[in-house]
């Protein structure tokens, strides 16, 4: 009963979500080694290594 009360994705739709998901995931990642690699390069730095 329930499932029927349920608005399904068209196929376009679900492409287009899930597609924007992985472009944002991708920026997400790029931004996070973006930082890492900056705080490691300064942490070496500081140590000295």
């Amino acid at each position: 009963m329930e499932l029927k009360k349920s608005v399904w994705l068209s196929r376009a739709q679900m492409m287009q979500s899930t597609l924007f998901v992985f472009i944002v995931v991708a920026i997400i990642s790029l931004y996070i080694s973006g930082v890492d690699f900056i705080l490691s390069w300064i942490l070496g730095k500081v140590i000295g290594n």
